[in-house]
Protein backbone atom coordinates (compact mmCIF):
# COMPACT_ATOMS: atom_id res chain seq x y z
CA UNK A 1 0.00 0.00 0.00
CA UNK A 2 2.86 2.40 0.81
CA UNK A 3 4.47 1.68 -2.54
CA UNK A 4 1.22 2.44 -4.36
CA UNK A 5 0.84 5.72 -2.48
CA UNK A 6 4.41 6.73 -3.29
CA UNK A 7 4.00 5.86 -6.94
CA UNK A 8 0.71 7.71 -7.22
CA UNK A 9 1.54 10.81 -5.20
CA UNK A 10 5.27 10.99 -4.60
CA UNK A 11 8.40 11.80 -6.51
CA UNK A 12 10.29 8.85 -5.06
CA UNK A 13 12.02 6.56 -7.48
CA UNK A 14 11.44 2.98 -6.45
CA UNK A 15 13.58 0.11 -7.65
CA UNK A 16 11.71 -2.06 -10.06
CA UNK A 17 12.63 -5.07 -12.05
CA UNK A 18 14.30 -3.86 -15.21
CA UNK A 19 14.11 -6.03 -18.29
CA UNK A 20 16.20 -3.80 -20.56
CA UNK A 21 13.46 -3.56 -23.19
CA UNK A 22 11.95 -0.34 -21.86
CA UNK A 23 13.28 2.76 -20.16
CA UNK A 24 14.11 2.25 -16.55
CA UNK A 25 12.07 4.27 -14.07
CA UNK A 26 15.19 6.37 -13.40
CA UNK A 27 15.63 7.12 -17.12
CA UNK A 28 11.94 7.95 -17.51
CA UNK A 29 12.03 10.26 -14.49
CA UNK A 30 15.19 12.00 -15.76
CA UNK A 31 13.69 12.41 -19.21
CA UNK A 32 10.43 13.84 -17.91
CA UNK A 33 12.28 16.32 -15.67
CA UNK A 34 14.58 17.33 -18.53
CA UNK A 35 11.63 17.96 -20.84
CA UNK A 36 9.78 20.00 -18.21
CA UNK A 37 12.89 22.01 -17.28
CA UNK A 38 13.70 22.76 -20.94
CA UNK A 39 10.21 22.96 -22.42
CA UNK A 40 10.93 26.11 -24.46
CA UNK A 41 14.10 24.64 -25.98
CA UNK A 42 14.54 22.48 -29.06
CA UNK A 43 13.92 19.04 -27.60
CA UNK A 44 15.28 16.91 -30.40
CA UNK A 45 15.41 13.16 -30.08
CA UNK A 46 19.21 13.44 -30.09
CA UNK A 47 19.25 15.93 -27.19
CA UNK A 48 16.91 13.73 -25.15
CA UNK A 49 18.92 10.60 -25.94
CA UNK A 50 22.15 12.36 -24.97
CA UNK A 51 20.62 13.41 -21.67
CA UNK A 52 19.90 9.84 -20.59
CA UNK A 53 22.96 8.44 -22.37
CA UNK A 54 21.34 6.16 -24.94
CA UNK A 55 21.21 6.26 -28.74
CA UNK A 56 18.31 7.91 -30.56
CA UNK A 57 16.97 4.61 -31.86
CA UNK A 58 17.32 3.05 -28.41
CA UNK A 59 15.44 5.94 -26.83
CA UNK A 60 12.63 5.77 -29.39
CA UNK A 61 12.24 2.00 -28.98
CA UNK A 62 12.53 1.94 -25.19
CA UNK A 63 10.27 4.94 -24.69
CA UNK A 64 7.53 3.35 -26.78
CA UNK A 65 7.93 0.08 -24.86
CA UNK A 66 7.66 1.92 -21.53
CA UNK A 67 4.81 4.29 -22.36
CA UNK A 68 3.06 3.03 -25.48
CA UNK A 69 3.63 6.36 -27.22
CA UNK A 70 6.38 8.11 -29.14
CA UNK A 71 8.83 10.58 -27.64
CA UNK A 72 7.48 13.29 -29.95
CA UNK A 73 3.91 12.71 -28.75
CA UNK A 74 5.10 12.90 -25.15
CA UNK A 75 7.00 16.17 -25.71
CA UNK A 76 4.02 17.69 -27.51
CA UNK A 77 1.70 16.69 -24.65
CA UNK A 78 4.08 18.30 -22.13
CA UNK A 79 4.12 21.48 -24.23
CA UNK A 80 0.33 21.58 -24.38
CA UNK A 81 0.18 21.03 -20.61
CA UNK A 82 2.67 23.87 -20.06
CA UNK A 83 0.63 26.14 -22.34
CA UNK A 84 -2.53 25.27 -20.39
CA UNK A 85 -0.81 26.32 -17.17
CA UNK A 86 0.28 29.64 -18.68
CA UNK A 87 -3.21 30.24 -20.08
CA UNK A 88 -4.73 29.69 -16.64
CA UNK A 89 -2.19 31.67 -14.63
CA UNK A 90 -1.21 34.56 -16.89
CA UNK A 91 -2.60 37.04 -19.38
CA UNK A 92 0.37 36.70 -21.73
CA UNK A 93 -0.36 37.04 -25.46
CA UNK A 94 -0.72 33.77 -27.38
CA UNK A 95 2.57 34.20 -29.26
CA UNK A 96 4.45 34.56 -25.94
CA UNK A 97 2.77 31.47 -24.50
CA UNK A 98 3.63 29.56 -27.68
CA UNK A 99 7.29 30.59 -27.44
CA UNK A 100 7.54 29.82 -23.72
CA UNK A 101 5.97 26.41 -24.30
CA UNK A 102 8.35 25.46 -27.11
CA UNK A 103 5.99 25.72 -30.07
CA UNK A 104 7.38 27.14 -33.31
CA UNK A 105 4.61 29.75 -33.41
CA UNK A 106 1.07 30.48 -32.18
CA UNK A 107 -0.43 28.59 -35.12
CA UNK A 108 1.51 25.44 -34.18
CA UNK A 109 0.29 25.78 -30.58
CA UNK A 110 -3.27 26.32 -31.81
CA UNK A 111 -3.23 23.13 -33.93
CA UNK A 112 -1.61 21.04 -31.22
CA UNK A 113 -3.92 22.37 -28.53
CA UNK A 114 -7.02 21.68 -30.62
CA UNK A 115 -5.82 18.15 -31.44
CA UNK A 116 -5.12 17.40 -27.79
CA UNK A 117 -8.18 18.90 -26.16
CA UNK A 118 -10.71 19.74 -28.85
CA UNK A 119 -10.58 23.49 -28.18
CA UNK A 120 -8.31 26.33 -29.19
CA UNK A 121 -6.09 28.08 -26.64
CA UNK A 122 -8.39 31.11 -26.78
CA UNK A 123 -11.46 28.99 -26.05
CA UNK A 124 -9.61 27.27 -23.22
CA UNK A 125 -8.59 30.61 -21.68
CA UNK A 126 -12.16 31.90 -21.92
CA UNK A 127 -13.47 28.81 -20.12
CA UNK A 128 -11.17 29.03 -17.09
Amino acid sequence: MCVRLLRAHGDAILKEEYDGQALSSRQHYALKNYVNDNIAEDLSLQALADHIEVSRSNLARKFRAATGTSVHTFVLAQRVEHAETLLRRTRLPMHDIAARSGFTDASHMNRSFRRAGGVTPGQYRASV
